[in-house]
């Protein structure tokens, strides 16, 4: 078994420390937690992975530049896999995030989504 020691969420979520022991990652997560954050033990088997995973789904964030509307929807495109950000051609105040790739929760796609709208709104007011 391997024992990563994590932190945080969303973005700042991180990783602590890697053990081989649970008594060591014990003393991993005593040492990482503090009053304000916990660390966590997240155990995996070893040798239990795939290299060629892709997720069961890839959508598309149709979100507005004030970040309260959204709308999501499933969306592949082949010939680009990587995650990219559009202005709605229809509609100036809705951008869309599309080529999230994520397997079933939908609320970490938004916070995916909204992390990359306020990316774009400061690229383009230059904050």
């Amino acid at each position: 078994m391997i024992y990563v020691i994590t932190q945080g969420c969303y973005s700042d979520y991180h990783i602590c420390g890697v053990a081989t022991s649970l008594d060591i990652a014990e003393k991993m997560r005593r040492i990482f937690s503090n009053r304000f954050n916990q660390a966590n033990i997240e155990v995996f088997e070893e040798n239990n992975y795939s290299l060629d995973y892709s997720p069961a789904h890839y959508y598309e964030c149709r979100i507005s530049t004030n970040g309260k509307q959204y709308s999501l929807k499933d969306y592949w495109d082949s010939n680009n896999l990587q995650t990219e950000i559009c202005e709605d051609k229809y509609d100036t105040n809705f951008i869309s995030v599309i080529n999230i790739p994520y397997n079933d929760n939908k609320n970490k796609i938004l916070k995916i989504a909204q992390d990359y709208r306020a990316q774009y709104l400061a690229e383009k007011f230059n904050l």
